[in-house]
């Protein structure tokens, strides 16, 4: 024990880095304690940099799985939009035909009927 601090502290120290730090008393105790705390806070910085980048790369592979099942739900609307404006379209266009035939018969009964008309 260094005053009341335990050499486990100093441990990752020099021994003339801990030898310098005790020839200045209190003042160099204090210090190897600062140095002590800087290296196990940068320690515990490293270790919460390494959780976030880990996190972060969860975050983005989540966001890509969920980008992608939007865009297949969106693909699969569309999809589904599109046959429906097309059988709307296909069915339209044999009414219209169906209309055309209709007219086209009336309006050949139409001259039938007129000429008929005439020779009496």
């Amino acid at each position: 024990m260094i005053g009341r601090v335990p050499i486990r502290y100093f441990e990752s120290m020099s021994e003339e880095i801990l030898a310098s730090l005790l020839d200045f008393g209190a003042l160099g105790i204090f210090a190897g304690f600062l140095i002590w705390q800087h290296l196990g806070m940068q320690k515990r910085m490293d270790k919460l940099i390494d959780g976030f980048h880990d996190e972060l790369k969860r975050i983005d592979e989540s966001f890509d799985a969920r980008a992608e099942l939007i865009r297949e739900r969106y693909e699969s609307v569309i999809t589904s939009i599109r046959r429906e404006k097309s059988a709307e379209r296909d069915k339209m266009q044999d009414r219209i035909a169906e209309l055309q035939r209709d007219l086209l018969s009336r309006e050949r009964q139409s001259v039938i009927n007129m000429k008929l008309d005439r020779e009496r």
